[in-house]
């Protein structure tokens, strides 16, 4: 009699389980578009979801999570399992909100309390739930029997001791601890330092962060073979979530990217109803395109954060290949005719300056020409040179730049002051930056006519060197501006001015008028040096110029092709050497 009452319990215990996992949220949730179940069935390291407010990033996001903690594949749009892509279980997963609010008003929410965004009906066939859909007249006929999504994890898989709190009431968790061994932790992004400790397989970031350069410091504590999940709007003050949407970009057309970003929208939420959505659409069309585009699309409004964003190729680039638009402008046009016809390099009678950002890591060169004032009709400063140093002495530096001034009269020489002035880099105590670069500069023969080998000093003014690079994109009263490149050899001049921030950022509407922190900004910083000194057009006088050890090398192998055959020594050996 009691084996048959064990029975009779394990059969309901049994069904009791099979109807709750009919209500898992995990098991009803389906991706609402062939992007979101790309998004799913990506196996990049460095996934990005973006959209904006109410796309469905957040439902999408964290029922990948779910699926990644319990280890519950997630069904696809055809109604059949996407193959499941992480370690087994146990698993350390980081979760990081904005702030502890966020944690529990967001993060707990989805995981472990209700999840947002949809809604749930009975077949009428199968009797099992299944997502409403309130795009068909056969579900909204049927509003009255909608239920709401439960929680993605279920109770019954979580060890129920193992909560840890920072605000029990608030729903602020620290620690969640699943019956298979996984382990989910969150944090807050206004942490003072980036959470150490520990090597998790998955961290998910959800929307917006405190600090950004808090992600390089995450990802290199990931497990090997982690995963980086972003759960996003568009933040046009978060430079690392904006270089990952940038890398992701470089990758998109790779068979296997190690980066994916995939952009959903507001509009094409099936599970907001029509009238709702115009109604946004319209408000968020009431503050602007940008607005709207931030808001329904997931697009970046970088515009009023941009350090240059009047720098346009059109408008202050040179290709050395084909005439540009601006080259409508007769001075620019003959600026441009002279450079191709001295093969892009400016002609012998133009000022040219050598601006140099010294670092450790990265070393960069620009390389700067003044053409002849009364000759143009007016000062331009074209940009005709650069260089990118990775890890290079300064000997080594001093070599590279040899090599591409050649026999070039250089005017000037100008280095970051900062720079400059510090010391340990490698030589003798207190030698500074300065008087080792002058070393190397002499060494390999690099002179100029105003400093020698040595260098003057870049403004340190941030603030007013910026305004000055500005001036001088603008539009003059001769039809064109100031600053012009060459973009045929500035690769990295045009990646770094496109992509250069003022501190701040849209979301804190604290917009201010120095660069943003930790950028690529090499050639930004000599940009402004080399605009500050104000170079003022000199003709160069060859005779003060000294070539560098390796055009003297050149010019002598030049010298020794091109003498002929009767003026060179002969010496005859054996018989009739002599009469």
């Amino acid at each position: 009699m009691s084996i048959s009452n064990d029975i009779n319990e394990r059969i309901k215990a049994l069904s009791l389980e099979r109807a709750q996992r009919k209500r898992d949220a995990i098991r009803i949730y389906r991706p609402r578009s062939k992007k979101i179940e790309s998004f799913h069935r990506s196996v990049a390291s460095e996934k990005v979801l973006r959209g904006g407010a109410g796309s469905g990033k957040s439902c999408a996001g964290f029922a990948e999570l779910a699926s990644a903690a319990t280890g519950i594949p997630l069904i696809g749009m055809d109604g059949k399992e996407m193959p499941y892509k992480y370690p087994k279980a146990p698993l350390l997963i980081w979760v990081i909100g904005f702030g502890w609010d966020h944690v529990g008003e967001t993060i707990h929410r989805y995981l472990f309390t209700e999840m947002s965004g949809m809604k749930m009906i009975r077949d009428k066939e199968t009797n099992d739930y299944r997502i409403y859909k309130p795009w068909e007249p056969d579900d909204v006929a049927r509003a009255d029997e909608v239920e709401s999504v439960p929680q993605l994890i279920p109770p019954r898989l979580i060890d129920q001791s193992q909560w840890a709190w920072e605000n029990k009431g608030a729903k602020q968790f620290k620690r969640c601890v699943l019956k298979n061994g996984t382990v989910i932790r969150a944090f807050s992004s206004t942490s003072v330092a980036a959470k150490r400790g520990d090597e998790p397989n998955i961290i998910c970031i959800d929307e917006d962060i405190e600090n950004p350069d808090h992600v390089e410091e995450w990802q290199s504590r990931l497990r090997k073979g982690g995963i980086l999940l972003w759960l996003a709007q568009p933040y046009s003050h978060n430079h690392a979530l904006m270089m990952l949407s940038k890398r992701a970009e470089q990758e998109r057309e790779l068979e296997k990217p190690d980066i994916e970003e995939f952009q959903i929208r507001f509009s094409e939420n099936q599970f907001i109803e029509q009238k709702e959505k115009e109604k946004m659409l319209k408000l968020w069309s009431s503050h602007g395109e940008d607005v709207l585009a931030a808001r329904d699309k997931g697009d970046y409004v970088i515009g009023h954060i941009l350090m240059y964003p009047s720098f346009s190729k059109n408008l202050h680039g040179i290709d050395l290949q084909e005439r540009g638009q601006n080259e409508s402008n007769p001075y620019v046009r003959e600026i441009a005719q002279a450079l191709r016809a001295n093969g892009g390099q400016p002609p012998s009678n133009w000022r040219k300056d050598l601006v140099l950002d010294p670092g450790h890591a990265t070393t960069a060169v620009l390389f700067g020409a003044t053409p002849p004032d009364q000759e143009y009709k007016g000062r331009y400063h074209v940009i005709y040179d650069e260089l990118y140093l990775h890890r290079h002495s300064a000997d080594e530096a001093a070599k590279a730049i040899s090599k591409k001034v050649g026999a070039k009269v250089m005017q000037s020489f100008v280095i970051d002051q900062r720079a400059a002035r510090q010391t340990g880099w490698g030589r003798g105590a207190g030698e500074t930056t300065h008087h080792i670069y002058s070393e190397a500069f002499a060494r390999y023969g690099l002179r100029s006519i105003e400093t020698g080998s040595s260098f003057s000093f870049g403004a340190d003014n941030v603030e007013a060197g910026c305004a000055r690079v500005r001036e001088s994109m603008n539009i003059r009263g001769n039809g064109a501006p100031e600053l012009l490149v060459v973009l045929n050899t500035t690769p990295n001049f045009q990646m770094e001015i496109s992509d250069y921030k003022k501190s701040g950022g849209i979301k804190r509407q604290e917009v201010a008028e120095n660069p943003a922190p930790r950028q690529k900004d090499h050639l930004m910083d000599c940009l402004r040096y080399y605009l500050s000194t104000e170079p003022e057009y000199i003709e160069p006088d060859r005779s003060l110029a000294v070539p560098s050890p390796a055009w003297k090398e050149f010019q002598t192998w030049k010298k020794k092709r091109e003498t002929p055959e009767s003026e060179k020594t002969v010496m005859k050996i054996g018989p009739g050497a002599a009469s």
